[in-house]
């Protein structure tokens, strides 16, 4: 629960806040701390899911499907081909075949 909070409240809050200040976030230091909570929030995700894929064993121990897994869908999302919520549900899908 620590970590889905630490994943989401970053970007809501961020949301929030743009949506207040919508004139001055087109100053150079607001683009900045935009910028820089992004990277933040970004980082949180990477540390988290490197926490879901290897819960209780090195990180290296996890079975390399599930590392070509996360790889491929972080480059699809980063690179906005594919909307994020697909590349989960494909995962899911990936994941319950793969699992068992």
């Amino acid at each position: 629960m620590i970590a889905l909070a630490a994943a989401l409240v970053p970007p809501v809050a961020m949301i929030a806040i743009a949506s207040a200040l919508r004139r001055q976030l087109r100053s150079a230091w607001a683009s900045g701390i935009v910028r820089g909570v992004a990277l933040s929030a970004g980082g949180l995700l990477v540390a988290t899911s490197i926490r879901l894929l290897a819960p209780d064993r090195a990180f290296f121990d996890v079975p390399a499907w599930q590392l070509a897994l996360a790889a491929v869908g972080t480059a699809l999302t980063i690179h906005g081909r594919a909307h994020p919520g697909l590349v989960m549900g494909a995962g899911a899908i990936v994941g319950l075949i793969f699992g068992r």
